[in-house]
């Protein structure tokens, strides 16, 4: 619980218009990413006719970067949510129906784009669409994982063993006296 105090208390010490610059930004880099996998499938997809069974291998090895593009959606996406926390109710309602309705543009032509193509993972022919999301949502899984472990050891070892040090010290140990 105190990581997360911890990880809030440091966006809200962000300044207001830096905050509001990295959100533009944030916003702005998922609609580029969004319109660029959308892009990325009409290329790939585009002389396909009638639908067609991949196996896992190519289809990793022909959508990797799809899927990274998914990935990177999905680890921006929280970090605008954190972003948005320390607006007020009027500018949370806008950024919230914002984020919404761009996954809910976003998402039906990438569907019927992929829907044309399966994976065969296994026991189970899994859509494109659908194959490309799990791994997208797995590595991000594994990098937020990443990312928190880092704050957490920094919080927990790293802060705290400085302020130990901090406290203990003596105001002439920090800033030397001349003996007279």
């Amino acid at each position: 619980m105190k990581v997360a105090v911890f990880i809030m208390l440091s966006v809200l010490r962000i300044p207001s218009h830096s905050r509001w610059v990295f959100l533009g930004l944030g916003v702005a880099f998922l609609k580029y990413q969004g319109d660029k996998l959308i892009t990325q499938f009409d290329l790939k997809l585009g002389n396909i006719s009638g639908e067609e069974v991949l196996n896992m291998g190519k289809a990793f090895d022909e959508f990797i970067p799809e899927i990274i593009d998914e990935t990177t959606i999905m680890v921006c996406y929280p970090l605008v949510l954190l972003l948005i926390y320390p607006l007020g109710p009027f500018y949370k309602i806008i950024f919230m129906l914002k984020l919404i309705f761009g996954l809910l543009y976003y998402i039906p032509p990438l569907v019927a784009k992929a829907s044309m193509v399966e994976v065969n993972c296994g026991f189970l022919n899994l859509p494109l669409f659908w194959f490309i999301t799990f791994l997208a949502l797995v590595l991000s899984l594994v990098i937020h994982f990443l990312v928190l472990l880092l704050i957490y050891l920094d919080y927990r070892f790293i802060r705290v063993q400085r302020d130990k040090e901090l406290n203990s010290r003596m105001p002439c140990k920090i800033f030397p006296c001349k003996a007279m």
